[in-house]
């Protein structure tokens, strides 16, 4: 019989992979924690003999899993949609299906120095440099009248954490989402830059307590709003919601009370998140750690609802849309994957 050389695909032979594998004696460290879907989190072994595809250029800048990214969903996904919501967050890897459909770019904070793979997965903070342009900082550092310091030319007093955090608030603005609805069908968001010192921070603060939620890392997660009532470790049946109950078998004998409708209804990525998570489960018993987890995503949803309408209140106090930013077209900096 005439051997036939195995590889599923172009670029990537599964015997050498093998071989890779087996000379491998920490295997351990490439397990990691995958975002596999907002409030979802997943492990996969990846190792570069095993995951083949062209997103490691960006992954590496993730793999410590100390990192900050923002995931933002390729333009076009909105139609048909209430509202633009192809906006999340993550510390490690991400899954490319993220959101409902056409895939996401994941932005780091922060890019590794160019070393090799290995190398750069045990780099330190120490060795990582912002993934910000020197044009957006310098028309940051103009427009809040603060002067550039440092190797990087962050505007004085400014961290790269909080530039992302005032970005992540302004994006979740209710108000923001509305008044460029027709523009997010077709583009990624533009960042609107303010003079308001004080609104930037402010920004900034609330962004940070949705990215702590959207990381499931605040300690507002602690607090019950929806409490479970049934068996331990139910099988999930049909997911169904009723009368402030997340329902998950046909005869509504057992299920998750106290889950406003507002909260049931909040979209991520086109999903509703209290429903995809469950159905993601179908057919699996609920452990207590995963109705624990189910718990804090509620309070993570319940928590971001009532922020996001603290951002537009912010704004509105300050000026209002637009004149609470600087609308000129060469202060609306395009969000652009990483380098």
């Amino acid at each position: 019989m005439q051997h036939v050389r195995v590889s599923l695909k172009k670029g990537w032979d599964i015997r050498r992979a093998r071989e890779q594998i087996k000379r491998d004696k920490n295997l351990e460290q490439y397990v990691k924690p995958l975002c596999y879907r907002p409030f979802d989190s997943r492990l996969i072994f990846y190792h570069p003999s095993l995951v083949w595809g062209m997103s490691y250029p960006t992954m590496q800048h993730m793999l410590s899993g100390k990192n900050l990214g923002m995931m933002i969903g390729r333009a076009g996904q909105v139609i048909g949609q209430d509202e633009w919501d192809i906006l999340f967050c993550t510390r490690g890897l991400t899954e490319f299906n993220l959101f409902r459909r056409g895939g996401h770019n994941l932005m780091p904070l922060y890019l590794v120095a160019e070393m090799e793979g290995a190398q750069a997965e045990l780099a330190g903070h120490e060795r990582w440099r912002p993934n910000l342009s020197p044009k957006f900082l310098a028309a940051l550092a103009t427009v809040l009248r603060i002067e550039q310091a440092g190797e990087y030319g962050l505007p004085r007093g400014i961290t790269p954490e909080e530039i992302f955090y005032y970005a992540y608030a302004v994006f979740h603005s209710p108000g923001y989402r509305k008044r460029y609805a027709e523009f997010l069908k077709v583009d990624f968001p533009r960042l609107l830059l303010t003079a308001d010192r004080e609104l930037f921070r402010s920004l900034a603060r609330l962004g940070r307590e949705l990215v702590v939620l959207h990381l499931l890392e605040s300690s507002k997660l602690n607090g019950r709003q929806a409490t479970y009532d049934g068996p331990s470790h139910p099988e999930i049946k049909r997911v169904a919601y009723a009368n402030k109950t997340v329902w998950l078998d046909e005869t509504r004998t057992c299920g998750f009370h106290g889950v406003s409708e507002e909260v049931w209804e909040f979209h991520i990525g086109g999903y509703r998140v209290c429903e995809k998570w469950l159905k993601d489960r179908k057919g699996r018993s609920l452990s207590n750690d995963y109705i624990a987890h189910y718990q804090r995503i509620v309070v993570a949803i319940s928590e971001t609802i009532r922020i996001k309408g603290q951002i537009d209140e912010l704004i509105e106090a300050h000026g209002g849309w637009p004149a609470a930013f600087v609308t000129a077209t060469k202060t609306a900096h395009r969000v652009a994957k990483a380098e």
